[in-house]
């Protein structure tokens, strides 16, 4: 018989949440002092030469969409303004962290970001989100998928196995095999990270949105739980032979019509050489 086990037994006898990185923290910290400048965050973010790299490599890429070439992270940081450059640098930061893991969860994640964007971008939801925005939302939220595998390989194997034979998503078979589902332990780590309380209750609920206290909650998990079911159906899951999971409530719940869902699907269709683009980059 297996040893009982849930998010708190887990995080304490078996997995250890990585600290936030060094960088970000410096970052997030120069970035909430009123007496700090943008030129200030240019040089911390080149201190750390992995993180400046993805960083800029980010900034030229076509997610980000600008019409001139970035040569310093100081002339990224001069064009794009602090939040946006808070959010390269998370990405950066979450790719630096997540490119040890191989394939498909890494592909998976970088699509879901494309999603998020997209149904951002052509749903006109109701969400106080930017398009880049919405592509760390989706870049994050199966960030503790990556934790499991480095901590709970075999399970998490299992899990999957689970979910190809029974036909039923993995997340239900990770409570089951695991104790916890990779969106909790996800949830854990934005928390421990002190990410925006809305994206770790998105993270934390975008398999199940009674997790969430609050309807703007609902939403961002929404947000989640439709892009990572998108990603599925086009064909690039985190795991093969994943099962999508009904993703209705969320699509109604973001206020998106049916008819809608097709514009949706194009722009995010659109935007496959994207995902090659940045695993490359990233990697």
């Amino acid at each position: 018989m297996n040893t009982p086990r849930n998010i708190e037994y887990l995080l304490e006898e078996i997995i250890t949440l990585p600290s936030l990185p060094a960088t970000l923290a410096r970052i997030i910290q120069l970035l909430n002092d009123p007496e700090s400048s943008l030129s200030d965050v240019g040089k911390a973010i080149t201190q750390d030469p992995a993180i400046a790299l993805k960083t800029l490599r980010l900034a030229n890429s076509a997610a980000y969409g600008l019409r001139e070439h970035v040569t310093s992270v100081e002339h990224a940081v001069a064009l794009l303004g602090a939040k946006v450059i808070q959010n390269l640098v998370l990405t950066a930061t979450v790719f630096d962290t997540l490119s040890h893991s191989a394939g498909l969860v890494f592909q998976h994640s970088i699509a879901a970001g494309l999603a998020a964007r997209a149904v951002l971008r052509v749903g006109r939801i109701r969400l106080p989100l930017q398009p880049d925005e919405a592509f760390v939302y989706g870049l994050l939220h199966d960030i503790g998928k990556i934790i499991l595998e480095d901590y709970m390989a075999e399970d998490l194997m299992q899990a999957e196995e689970v979910s190809r034979s029974r036909r039923i998503p993995a997340y239900q078979v990770e409570c089951e095999v695991i104790g916890a589902d990779h969106a909790e332990v996800g949830g854990r780590l934005a928390m421990n990270w002190r990410l925006p309380e809305s994206i770790a209750s998105a993270i934390l609920a975008h398999h199940d949105l009674s997790r969430c206290d609050n309807d703007d909650s609902r939403r961002y998990a929404a947000l989640l739980n439709v892009a990572d079911a998108m990603c599925i159906e086009a064909g690039l899951p985190s795991y093969e032979g994943a099962v999508v999971g009904d993703s209705g409530e969320s699509w109604a719940l973001l206020g998106v019509e049916s008819v809608t869902i097709p514009a949706i699907m194009d722009d995010f269709f659109a935007s496959m050489p994207e995902v090659q683009e940045l695993t490359e980059a990233m990697s």
